[in-house]
Parts: C-alpha cells; sequence; structure tokens
C-alpha cells in the first residue's frame, strides 16, 4: 500500500520536472509552482499522490479465480461453502460493467466466499454444460446446490444482499 503512494509521488515529481523543461519553452502556459523545478517537483508529486490513492483501496481482482476446465469448476463447487460465478465474454459491454462488480464482491467477502470467473468464449464445454444462454450470468452456489441465478447487470448492494441472507443460513 505504502509503496503504490511513493510510487506514485516519485512518477509524478518525475511528470513534474519533465513539465518544467516543456513549459520553459512555452512562457505563455504556466502551471502553479511549474516553472521552477522544486515547485514542480512538489506540484507532481500531489498529483501522483492524488492519482495513487484511489489504486489503494481497489478492490484486488486476484480473488476472482479464472476457471479453465470442467473439473476446477466441479471441484471448486463441491468443496467450497459458497461459490459464486461469473460467466462472462470480453466483447460484451454488461459484463464488463459487472467485471467492477464482482471484483468488489471477492474483496468484501474474502474468505467467506470463493469468486470465480468463466470465460465463456475460452471455455465452451463448460458453457455447453452449465447451459449457459445469455451473459452476464452470475449463479451462486450453496453447499453444491444453485441457489441463485441472476442474468445481466446487478448493483452490488442487490448481491450483498442475496450473499448475506444465503451466509446466515
Amino acid at each position: 500500500m505504502m509503496m503504490r503512494l511513493m510510487a506514485g509521488m516519485v512518477l509524478g515529481a518525475i511528470a513534474g520536472l519533465l513539465a518544467t523543461r516543456a513549459l520553459r519553452m512555452r512562457t505563455s502556459f504556466r502551471l502553479v509552482g511549474a516553472t521552477r523545478p522544486l515547485g514542480a517537483m512538489i506540484t507532481g508529486a500531489i498529483v501522483g499522490l492524488l492519482f495513487a490513492s484511489p489504486l489503494l483501496y481497489a478492490p484486488r481482482s486476484e480473488l476472482v479465480i479464472p476457471v479453465r476446465s470442467v473439473e476446477q469448476l466441479k471441484t471448486a463447487i463441491a468443496r467450497e461453502p459458497v461459490v459464486l460465478v461469473d460467466f462472462y465474454a470480453d466483447w460484451c459491454g454488461p459484463c464488463l460493467a459487472m467485471k467492477s462488480v464482482i471484483t468488489k464482491l471477492a474483496d468484501h467477502y474474502e474468505g467467506r466466499i470463493k469468486v470465480l470467473a468463466v470465460n465463456v468464449d475460452e471455455n465452451a464445454e463448460i458453457t455447453q454444460r452449465w447451459k449457459v444462454q445469455s451473459i452476464p450470468d452470475i449463479r451462486v452456489y450453496k453447499n453444491g446446490k444453485l441457489e441463485k441465478m441472476n442474468q445481466g447487470y446487478r448493483p452490488f448492494k442487490s448481491y450483498c444482499e442475496e450473499l448475506d441472507l444465503l451466509l446466515k443460513e
């Protein structure tokens, strides 16, 4: 976390120095403090810090596990108490919108549910076996049994309500 902040500040300071050189050639356009190298570094560091801080709280996509085989999906559904499976495609607009929701869910329920992602273009066999008709198709399994099936975009809060109820049971 601290590394991202430092990286943002350093990159911002470097960008500020580079902007100083560019601005010296154009005297009609000036940024606050950007005409002197130290001022440019400080301004750049502040801007870099502002851009880096949202990254600190961004959901971690490594918690969403990509599924590569039928066996991997079957095993996860059978072994894990609660599993959320996202069937998606990279070209699908609603799927791209759902990606941030799915990632937030994985982050929010870390350790309590397993979140899997199946790319329907790369996994035709899984798509056929699970009879995926349209995407995004989000399915929630509890103890190996299908509990919820949602198609299309839905907001984060609606999934939280459903998952909280499943986890309480």
